[in-house]
């Protein structure tokens, strides 16, 4: 069975920025294991809890050892508790569940395809800037201000964020940017998780 984790960036703000100041973390992208047929049966358990459950349900997910299904199943999870009523404090729990487990998929997505698993497909869909494509993306987790005292605070918000960029074309308000590059902040929501069966080629699928 194959897992298609589909991504929407939306693009929330301009900026710019210079390398003079700021120093890239180089963090390895997570090696993700096949994803098997027993995610499904995992998924059909999730859609069992009602309002009362949801939260607990998720919060077990926490403490399992990290996984492609983990991250799918948590993501499911998350979304479905962030849709009930919550507290301030549940809700921040719920973001964080959601956080912790698009990281490593964004991670992965921003890899060359030729380095992506075949049994997780990942696509992003990548609002223009300006009607031209940003081309290059870096997750803001890793961008680190030389000077302490100009480093963002970390903030507990939905979504992972991302410096995205494209060429300066020296032309309209791009006169107005550093010549290295157009930079924007950008932010990456899961839009849908679609599953699909892949049968064998040699024997075929029998449904049932």
């Amino acid at each position: 069975m194959r897992y298609l984790a589909v991504l929407v960036i939306l693009l929330q703000l301009a900026g710019c920025s210079n390398t003079r100041f700021i120093k890239l973390e180089q963090t390895a992208a997570p090696v993700l294991d096949p994803v098997t047929s027993l995610l499904a049966y995992r998924f059909i358990s999730l859609q069992q809890q009602d309002a009362a459950s949801i939260a607990g349900y998720c919060q077990a997910l926490r403490d399992q050892s990290p996984s492609s299904q983990l991250y799918l199943l948590q993501l499911a999870c998350a979304e479905r508790w962030l849709s009930k009523p919550l507290s301030n404090s549940e809700r921040q729990a719920a973001i964080a569940l959601y956080n912790a487990a698009l990281l490593p998929l964004v991670r992965a997505a921003l890899q060359p395809a030729a380095q992506q698993p075949a049994y997780l497909a990942l696509q992003l869909e990548v609002l223009s800037d300006d009607g031209l494509p940003l081309t290059h993306f870096t997750l803001a987790a890793d961008v680190q201000a030389k000077d302490p005292l100009m480093q963002a605070p970390a903030v507990q918000a939905l979504g992972i964020s991302l410096v995205g960029q494209r060429p300066n074309t020296g032309q309209g308000r791009d006169r107005w940017y550093p010549p290295e590059g157009i930079f924007r902040a950008v932010t990456v929501f899961l839009q849908a998780l679609i599953f699909e069966t892949r049968c064998n080629r040699c024997c075929g699928c029998r449904r049932g």
